[in-house]
């Protein structure tokens, strides 16, 4: 509808109530030059995030490579069954060389393991 009317404004001479210009950038079309260039900022903005989360991870990456017992990298793409069993697991393992202890319920009652 929007061509319509620019087609109109072309035919009869009148302006667009704004004085836009429809712009086309990266073959996506804006209706204004300033919401195209909106678009870049954000599009820089999000590229400039990504980079910044990707060397965050890293970093924790690094740290967890230092110390492989101390740190569990899991993929978060993967099924929870998945997640819950490798975590699950290493807890086991983490807890088999301490000596057993005496869980206490809310009430402080003695409950058996």
């Amino acid at each position: 509808m929007n061509e319509a009317w620019s087609a109109y404004g072309r035919l009869y001479g009148k302006a667009q109530k704004y004085r836009n210009k429809r712009t086309t950038v990266d073959d996506i079309s804006f209706d204004s030059k300033k919401e195209a260039r909106r678009w870049g900022e954000l599009q820089m903005l999000a590229n400039a995030l990504r980079c910044q989360a990707d060397e965050l991870r890293q970093h924790f990456l690094d740290i967890a490579a230092a110390d492989p017992q101390r740190y569990l990298v899991l993929d978060a793409g993967e099924r929870r069954t998945v997640l819950r069993a490798a975590v699950r697991e290493r807890v086991v393992a983490l807890l088999a060389d301490r000596a057993p202890v005496q869980v206490l319920a809310p009430s402080r009652a003695p409950v058996q393991p």
